[in-house]
């Protein structure tokens, strides 16, 4: 059973966790993911929200969800620099112990920092040290509609364990401020595919602890949106972690991030680029699904 998460010596004036969350022409769907914050039933938080240059009400729909909590703070970007450097910045201005993220789309369960916050404690006790990361499990929705849960439970050293699979998107993803930044920056110049480089990098730097919970709802919105992301983000995380994911084994890993990145190439009519990424996956595991792919990256 979790315990409840040790309180803060009286007097402190910052709060143990800052959320961060960048967003960018989301004011159809940023209030339910503030209403998740002000909603938490541990109250020792603060909410940077970033708004990343946004051309519609996103500011609006967020304050009147905050309804004027005195612990929501608002950072404007000057221009349109993406998701990464909106965290950056947040992360920069962050006062917490913490910085739990999240996704302008996502929402959370109610006592996801209550509970992210016992699991450290716990943690801690357990092993006489602190974790650096706290991840749970999470679902994800596509168009509204149910999709996939993500229940990995790899706690202690992940770094093999995040070269096979991947796990602790960043909704469900809170990490010690101090050990971001150590670790550095995110990497905002791929336009995707960051998320998961930080979590590699952190792997070699810090210990991992998992909630086995579903705490944190992912909402995509369509396939046909997800396949119009940015298909070199895949290649330029493989140029950097491909020799590591080799080393370990992590052939089907491989192997499923040149079929995705070759799905987005053929989505978007970059058939030739398809064609090398589905001959790249065969070479990684040449299955059945790698195969099939590379039939049709040919034939299409």
């Amino acid at each position: 059973m979790t315990s409840t998460p040790e309180k803060r010596p009286v007097g402190e004036t910052a709060a143990r966790v800052s959320v961060v969350l960048p967003a960018w022409n989301r004011a159809s769907l940023i209030g339910d993911a503030v209403r998740t914050v002000v909603e938490q039933s541990w109250s020792d938080w603060e909410l940077l929200i970033v708004d990343d240059a946004s051309t519609d009400d996103t500011v609006g729909a967020a304050l009147a969800a905050a309804a004027g909590d005195p612990r929501v703070r608002l950072i404007r970007m000057e221009s349109n620099g993406g998701p990464s450097l909106a965290r950056n910045e947040a992360i920069r201005q962050a006062r917490g112990e913490w910085v739990a993220f999240l996704d302008s789309d996502d929402v959370w369960e109610p006592a996801k920092l209550e509970k992210f916050l016992a699991r450290s404690d716990e943690f801690r006790r357990e092993r006489g040290r602190a974790p650096g990361v706290v991840y749970s499990w999470y679902h994800k929705t596509v168009d509204g509609r149910d999709s996939w849960t993500n229940r990995a439970s790899a706690e202690g050293d992940v770094r093999v364990a995040i070269l096979r699979y991947f796990f602790g998107i960043p909704s469900a993803l809170m990490v010690r401020r101090d050990v971001l930044l150590e670790v550095g920056p995110l990497e905002h110049r791929w336009k995707g595919n960051e998320d998961y480089d930080l979590l590699l990098r952190l792997s070699r730097l810090t210990e991992f602890a998992v909630v086995p919970e579903v705490l944190s709802t992912i909402r995509l919105r369509t396939m046909a949106h997800h396949m119009s992301r940015n298909p070199d983000s895949y290649m330029a995380m493989v140029a950097k972690w491909g020799a590591e994911m080799k080393r370990v084994g992590a052939r089907n890993r491989l192997a499923a991030v040149y079929m995705m990145a070759g799905r987005m190439y053929l989505a978007q009519g970059r058939r030739k680029r398809s064609v090398a990424c589905a001959v790249r996956a065969v070479g990684a595991l040449p299955s059945r699904d790698s195969l099939r792919f590379l039939a049709v990256s040919v034939l299409k």
